[in-house]
C-alpha cells in the first residue's frame, strides 16, 4: 500500500474535490435563485442540500455515503471575524441546537470534527424536515442569519 498525503485515499480525495466543486457552484448562484432549497447531483457518493436567503447568506448540508449527514456549513453575507471557532446555535422554530462551530475563511462549519458536533447536526437535520425557519446565531462573531425551510425535506432526500 503506498502512503497517502493528509487527505487519505484517492477515493477520499476525489470525494472532497466533488464537494468542493458543489460548494463553488453554490457560491455562484444569484440570491433570488438561491432562496429555494436545492440539491446537488450525487458525486462519488456525496451530495449537498443548500439554500440562501435574501440577504446573501448561504447554508449547506453535506451528506455522504449511506445518506449520513456529514456537516452543516454556513457562509454569512459578510466575512466572519478572525477566529478558529465560536460558540453558537442553530435554532429551528424556536428549538436551539447549541454547540461549537469551526471558522475556516468565509465558511463556518459544524459537524465534521467530533461526535458532539455530529449529533448536533443530526438532530438539526431531523428537525429541518418539518420546520418552517432556521436561524444561525453566533454571538461571539456578531452573526445571525435566518433561512426558510420550504423545500428542505425534499432537497435533503434520505440524508439523516
Amino acid at each position: 500500500m503506498r502512503p497517502t498525503l493528509f487527505l487519505g485515499t484517492p477515493y477520499m480525495k476525489m470525494s472532497i474535490a466533488c464537494l468542493t466543486a458543489a460548494a463553488a457552484l453554490f457560491a455562484l448562484l444569484p440570491p433570488a435563485q438561491a432562496q429555494t432549497w436545492q440539491r446537488s447531483g450525487m458525486k462519488q457518493g456525496y451530495y449537498a442540500a443548500y439554500a440562501g436567503n435574501a440577504d446573501g447568506a448561504r447554508l449547506r448540508v453535506d451528506c455522504g455515503q449511506s445518506d449520513e449527514v456529514l456537516s452543516i456549513t454556513y457562509i454569512p453575507r459578510r466575512a466572519p471575524a478572525s477566529a478558529r471557532s465560536a460558540a453558537g446555535a442553530i435554532v429551528i422554530d424556536g428549538r436551539r441546537f447549541a454547540g461549537s462551530f469551526e471558522v475556516a475563511g468565509d465558511e463556518i462549519k459544524v459537524g465534521a470534527d467530533d461526535l458532539d458536533s455530529l449529533e448536533l447536526v443530526k438532530d438539526a437535520v431531523a428537525h429541518m424536515r418539518n420546520g418552517r425557519s432556521l436561524t444561525i446565531e453566533l454571538p461571539q462573531l456578531r452573526l445571525r442569519d435566518s433561512f426558510a425551510l420550504n423545500g428542505a425535506a425534499q432537497a435533503l432526500g434520505r440524508c439523516r
